[in-house]
């Protein structure tokens, strides 16, 4: 009886010892991880996503090397475990019975590595720190580095890991070993490995590793010439990826909500975020009673409820569920003028539709209240204070001819016919079937759309710029991001301004222009149409060497951040802005302009150009522009 009762009580100690190792396990306490750790948050975070265990239910082993397979493997896990795209097994020294058969699979087939030789993986072999940041790097797919290299040890050219440790250094995934050194031979430890894959995560708020969620929808809007889902080009050439990629597919395949609109491709800021609206909220555009008789075309345009065009989005559009704005070149400023109409309304359409109720009732648009519709506005390469662009070439002619012939001799059709459109109906310009894109931009020129000074081009110029610039303000609730490049370059150490050999040699001659040009602007412009139109004056733009570096179209000081002016004289006031030194930013302020610095990008890189960009590079940067949204919150 006494035997037994020992042997009960040694049951219940043992059963109790396990509970405890249990409960430490469970609550990711390992008795080798102390809770002011740099690695302490990491390994919770492992372990509560079933990233790795323990070695015993009671240590983590932080100082363990870890092996290439358990590398791919916490990698694979992190990612949340997706089928491999590659069935066939090339290496030698991977058995189909091993833990880390479909992980290593995986990472081929994604392109995260290719194996110590074309039929080894080594999967036994220790993790360098150099492998596990390019790993990581890779499955983010490559995302472009813009920052310094801080480590002596890091060389600037001839290693495959270096791009991928100045990023991660930028996003704050390693500090390095030191200030100047990474240790890129050094094995990577296993508090190392689950450190490096929390801190990426942090990017991607309650996601999956390569998981790009947004909360809200991410509405893409194209600029000049563009085009988006609506048209018929989109097929054969997107948009946002050109030749090198579809930005809005891949951007889907991870996970992202993402639209791309399709606005009238010459039409003015004010008929686009018209159209735009009526897209998102899936209604017809209504162009505004009183800005239609001004500039002489219908006030109604295209129908978006349903029938040949339906609504952008699935779900609704309110200050419950805002979306968020991604505006290239004019897209920009089609995105800023939407959501000055969606806050402050328009005085001039509100006092016109009291005046003339005989009219019908007032679009929603121009009542105003409604900032809080948008969440994010982001811009790439927006020409936000005009270009100097039109004035140094004498308008787009030539370029609008280069462009569309090799954009034909890229989708095998030249020239496009019959699937370009201009939405140009409430000009009372209809599509002609058949005609070719260089054809029908020649009908508009000489249709006399010019004359009624509602488009593209005018609202283009500096002048023009500045006036809408001038009732546009900052929303304190709005989250906004800028994005600009820059591929002109000095001489030999001189003042003289020329292109660079990256850019697109279709606008060569026109950035060439733009980087000699100096001058005053004309200070005014016609604004209306026939008896309707008059002269709007006000102060000159002096454009002297500090407009000349430009991306091709947009010059640098225009495409980082909009200015006004504030009285006569010609006083300047910049939107609040705030310069940020590396791809990402944690934006914690809305109502300011979060500025990223100058890549090296020309005009059509943003979109993704024509031969000469890379497809991963192009995917990667829209992965930085989105990440940026998910981390503010939308």
């Amino acid at each position: 009886m006494k035997r037994k009762r020992i042997l009960s009580a040694l049951l219940v100690l043992c059963m109790a010892a396990s509970l405890l190792a249990v409960s430490a396990f469970a609550q990711g306490k390992f008795t080798d991880v102390p809770d002011d750790a740099y690695y302490a948050q990491a390994v919770d975070w492992a372990v509560e996503k079933a990233i790795t265990e323990g070695i015993t239910p009671t240590t983590f082993g932080p100082d363990l090397t870890c092996t290439r397979a358990q590398m791919v493997t916490f990698l694979w896990r992190a990612s949340g475990s997706p089928s491999p795209k590659q069935t066939q097994n090339p290496f030698r020294d991977v058995s189909p019975d091993a833990y880390y058969y479909q992980p290593v699979l995986w990472a081929v087939g994604e392109g995260i590595t290719q194996g110590t030789s074309s039929t080894t993986f080594s999967p036994d072999k220790t993790v360098t720190r150099a492998e596990a940041v390019t790993f990581i790097w890779r499955d983010d797919h490559c995302p472009t580095w813009v920052g310094v290299n801080p480590f002596t040890d890091v060389p600037n050219i001839g290693a495959y890991y270096t791009g991928a440790v100045v990023w991660a250094t930028e996003r704050g995934i390693t500090k390095g070993t030191s200030a100047t050194t990474f240790s890129p031979n050094d094995p990577c430890t296993r508090a190392q490995i689950v450190t490096f894959l929390w801190r990426i995560q942090q990017f991607y708020p309650g996601s999956e590793l390569t998981t790009l969620k947004t909360k809200y929808p991410v509405i893409f809007i194209h600029g000049l010439l563009g085009w988006g889902s609506y048209d018929d080009l989109n097929p054969y050439i997107p948009y946002w990826g050109m030749t090198a990629c579809d930005v809005i597919e891949h951007l889907r395949s991870c996970g992202g909500d993402v639209y791309a609109a399709s606005v009238g491709p010459v039409s003015s800021a004010w008929d686009r975020a018209c159209e735009l609206y009526a897209q998102l909220k899936g209604t017809k555009t209504d162009y505004g009673a009183a800005h239609a008789k001004l500039h002489g075309h219908d006030r109604f345009g295209r129908d978006y409820s349903g029938g040949q065009y339906s609504k952008l989005i699935p779900g609704p559009w309110d200050a419950q569920h805002p979306v968020n704005l991604v505006g290239h070149s004019f897209g920009g400023a089609t995105s800023r003028t939407l959501l000055d109409l969606l806050a402050d309304g328009s005085a001039e359409e509100q006092a016109y539709m009291q005046a003339h109720p005989e009219e019908g009732a007032i679009s929603p648009l121009f009542v105003g209240g409604k900032g809080d519709w948008i969440y994010s506005l982001t811009a790439l390469a927006a020409p936000s204070n005009g270009t100097t662009f039109i004035e140094a070439n004498q308008g787009f002619t030539d370029f609008v001819e280069d462009f569309t012939r090799e954009l034909g001799r890229v989708v095998g059709m030249t020239p496009f016919k019959g699937i370009y459109d201009l939405q140009l109906e409430h000009f009372g310009i209809q599509p002609v079937p058949g005609a070719s894109l260089t054809e029908t931009l020649r009908r508009v020129a000489t249709s006399g759309f010019d004359e009624h000074h509602d488009s593209a081009y005018q609202d283009l110029t500096i002048d023009r710029s500045m006036f809408i610039n001038k009732d546009i303000e900052m929303q304190p609730n709005v989250y906004y991001f800028s994005y600009y490049g820059n591929r002109t370059e000095y001489v030999n150490g001189t003042d003289e301004l020329v292109p660079n050999d990256r850019l697109q040699k279709l606008a060569y001659p026109f950035s060439y222009n733009m980087c000699k040009y100096i001058n005053y602007t004309a200070g005014s412009f016609v604004r209306g149409y026939g008896d309707q139109s008059y002269t709007v004056t006000m102060p000159k733009t002096y454009c002297d060497k500090s407009w000349q570096p430009n991306d091709g179209l947009v010059n640098v000081v225009s495409g980082r951040w909009p200015y006004h002016f504030t009285d006569s004289l010609g006083t300047i006031a910049e939107d609040a802005h705030r310069t940020v030194d590396s791809p990402y930013t944690h934006a914690t302020q809305a109502g300011v302009w979060y500025v990223f610095p100058e890549r090296p990008y020309d005009h059509l890189t943003f979109m993704g150009s024509i031969f000469n960009e890379d497809g991963k590079e192009v995917n990667a940067f829209y992965h930085d522009v989105l990440y940026n949204i998910i981390y503010c919150g939308g």
